[in-house]
């Protein structure tokens, strides 16, 4: 197996919404959007890979603060009591930190049962919470605004477009993308994936806390 190098598995963090932030259809007593069906269905299929992992180098990203995604709160307007200090969704969040607590259990197996291998979590979580923590800080606008599509008057879609007044078709994208940490209320901005990946690539969030470019040496 000497072939295999480096491993990396990412769950982007629109399919995690897709999946687990769904309605439960009041068959349960959870906060509506939860769905624990979709939501063990996730954890399954990470503990199966778990299971093909035996000679894989494997660097695993948690998954995102999806509670803090600027369409979160466009779609179902969020009770003050709902937000957190940095105004994003706490129950989204506990969702996906929960996931990222039992992905990195598994990690934490696989550590134990093969110990010649290494295996490197990179807190993708906390790198964007902090991000969009401090924005202004970084160069970026509000977090909730995002670039392409709107929601001022009428709600366009990104890459969809409208008739304005004087008859023409009209698309809606900002000036500056570079300031905006959000594309389109659910993907990262360019500029945005730039900033994380220099802390991703120095290893400021992996455990151990190691720069990829050091990983395997």
């Amino acid at each position: 197996m000497s072939h295999f190098h480096n491993f990396l598995v990412d769950l982007p963090q629109d399919k995690f919404m897709i999946n687990c932030i769904t309605k439960a259809g009041g068959s349960s007593i959870r906060p509506t959007g939860f769905s624990p069906v979709f939501f063990g269905l996730q954890i399954s299929q990470f503990t199966q890979f778990k299971s093909r992992t035996m000679a894989l180098y494997n660097q695993s990203s948690h998954n995102s603060p999806i509670g803090c995604l600027p369409r979160a709160s466009v779609e179902n307007k969020p009770r003050p009591e709902d937000l957190d200090s940095t105004g994003c969704r706490k129950m989204e969040n506990e969702i996906a930190q929960e996931f990222n607590k039992q992905l990195k259990d598994i990690v934490f197996e696989l550590r134990k049962k093969l110990p010649t291998a290494k295996f490197t979590n990179v807190d993708v979580y906390s790198a964007k919470y902090e991000l969009i923590k401090n924005a202004r800080n970084q160069g970026f606008i509000n977090p909730k605004k995002f670039c392409c599509g709107t929601t001022n008057v009428i709600h366009v879609d990104c890459g969809k477009k409208k008739i304005n007044k004087n008859g023409k078709e009209e698309y809606y994208k900002c000036k500056h993308p570079s300031k905006y940490i959000s594309w389109d209320g659910v993907h990262y901005s360019e500029a945005a994936n730039r900033w994380l990946a220099t802390l991703i690539l120095n290893g400021s969030f992996s455990d151990p806390p190691i720069a990829i470019g050091m990983i395997g040496n």
